[in-house]
């Protein structure tokens, strides 16, 4: 399908970050058809140097209403969105993420979309902790399209509330946000051990899809997992093997980011899907 809407460059407000700055050739987003992929926000001002250095909460704020900006440039809102991403400057423990957390949440209502939150060792600022990406979905004549959500009972959550769900079906695309071996207590399972964890990972993808319907895990298109460890030929050819025999005999595509750490100290691996509902 052909990119329609063109680009996105909403005009800039008063402490609002990167919206309406063009550096280079990239738009803030783009639709096509029933999506809009918003490309990363975060806290920089017009001349690009970053807003409130080292404050993730206040960066949090701005990167938020930066992700509203561009999503009512399409005439979209955050309660459009079907998945949402955050990278965060991040050691792997729950003081990292756990106040901006509750910053976020207060923009979302329930239910909100899927997540995958990741920590990494820097962004590319200096003091910049903190940038979201975000998709949505809308009809193409402005109206809200149809979504089921999944909440497995059982299954693992967050130490503190958030609006997220584990899974969202929008009209025939379905998201699975990252799966990661907890409790519904948020108490890391099999510390250390990748391969349980990989176990437990994927099995709590299954449940969300069977809250999902029509979904099914041969409709998976795309994977992207996070895990700790090294990024040598060998460690990556161990993390793959236990996915690779999961999704036999049709794989979907694949991504895999070797990290130092992910949210919880002993959490090895996160993984994450999309796909479509097919038919035929």
């Amino acid at each position: 399908m052909p990119w329609s809407g063109g680009t996105s460059w909403p005009t800039a407000k008063a402490g609002i970050g990167t919206v309406g700055v063009a550096t280079g050739e990239f738009p803030q987003a783009i639709r096509c058809g029933r999506f809009i992929h918003v490309g990363a926000q975060m806290a920089m001002g017009t001349d690009g140097e970053v807003l409130h250095p080292g404050d993730i909460v206040r960066q949090s704020e701005i990167t938020m209403e930066n992700l509203r900006q561009v999503l009512d440039a399409h005439g979209a809102s955050l309660d459009d969105a079907v998945k949402f991403n955050i990278y965060y400057v991040g050691e792997g423990t729950y003081e990292d993420w756990e106040v901006a957390a509750r910053v976020r949440a207060r923009y979302f209502r329930e239910p909100g979309p899927v997540a995958t939150g990741i920590p990494v060792p820097a962004l590319e600022k200096p003091g910049l902790l903190i940038k979201m990406e975000m998709w949505a979905m809308l009809g193409e004549d402005g109206s809200r399209l149809p979504r089921e959500y999944s909440w497995p009972e059982n299954h693992w959550d967050w130490a503190i509330h958030l609006p997220y769900k584990h899974g969202l079906l929008c009209d025939d695309m379905f998201f699975v946000g990252g799966q990661i071996a907890t409790d519904d207590q948020g108490t890391v399972l099999e510390p250390g051990d990748t391969e349980a964890q990989t176990d437990i990972a994927l099995r709590y993808i299954d449940q969300v899809l069977e809250h999902l319907p029509g979904a099914e895990r041969r409709h998976i298109a795309k994977t992207t997992t996070f895990y700790k460890g090294g990024s040598s030929a060998m460690e990556h050819a161990r993390n793959l093997k236990p996915r690779e025999a999961w999704f036999e005999p049709a794989a979907p595509v694949t991504s895999e980011v070797a990290l130092p750490a992910l949210a919880y100290e002993d959490m090895m691996i996160e993984v994450e899907v999309l796909g479509r509902i097919s038919h035929g």
